[in-house]
């Protein structure tokens, strides 16, 4: 598979289960904080988001975790020959396993989220795109360990759960700060990404993003969240 260019980086992705896709284009483009110096991302797959992150805060230093070893590969790889290499840190450690004395001011993931779904017949996919029992949970908890006092966590997950998690994250003490609606197409929405932190917050940040309009063409505004990032005019 031809490595996919980016603008400012270049992604390789013949090792990883799950190529780059609107999911992480559009978290990796929307996740934002007012100046954090300190970031991680859960789940980093092929580190496009960690890039994107590196890109859009000039003064932050990533962490990128990904357990699988195939994906760490090109995660690895797609680091090393960035312009970023020396602001981003990558590890094969789940985040049950990771340890630091660092607390993050901005935590990203766009993790396994078919909790019941039919799985597919790769193993492969199957670990990228399917939570085992209790995977979600984790990633809310141990993100809420590990974030800053003013730190946010943004997680992309599909829009049928999303009050579920809304729900949960209160639960153990996380309040919502960011509800984006994702429509793939007018009026069809299949993904959220939400915003998380140990603040309250008396006004939530609600938007409606359309990533495809009626003729299955980039919207306006997909278009001008990823311009930054995109090597081709989309």
């Amino acid at each position: 598979m031809k490595p996919f260019k980016f603008k400012h980086f270049t992604i390789h992705q013949e090792h990883s289960a799950l190529k780059v896709g609107t999911d992480a284009m559009l978290l990796g483009a929307i996740a934002n904080h007012e100046h954090p110096t300190h970031c991680l991302d859960i789940g980093a797959g092929t580190g496009v988001i960690a890039l994107m992150l590196a890109q859009k805060f000039q003064d932050a230093t990533i962490v990128a975790i990904e357990p699988d070893a195939s994906s760490f590969l090109d995660c690895q790889t797609n680091i090393q020959q960035s312009d970023w290499s020396n602001r981003i840190s990558s590890l094969q450690t789940s985040i049950q396993n990771f340890q630091s004395d660092q607390t993050f001011d901005l935590i990203v993931s766009n993790p396994p989220f078919y909790e019941n779904a039919l799985l597919s017949n790769k193993d492969e996919a199957n670990k990228a795109k399917h939570a085992p029992i209790g995977l979600l949970e984790d990633f809310f908890r141990y993100s809420m360990k590990l974030l800053s006092p003013s730190g946010l966590f943004w997680i992309i997950l599909p829009s049928e759960n999303k009050e579920k998690w809304i729900d949960f994250a209160q639960v153990i003490g996380l309040n919502l700060h960011s509800d984006f609606v994702i429509e793939s197409k007018p009026s069809i929405t299949k993904r959220c990404i939400l915003a998380f932190g140990l603040t309250k917050t008396t006004t939530v940040e609600k938007k409606t993003l359309l990533v495809r309009n009626s003729t299955n063409d980039y919207s306006d505004e997909y278009k001008a969240l990823t311009k930054e990032f995109h090597f081709n005019k989309l």
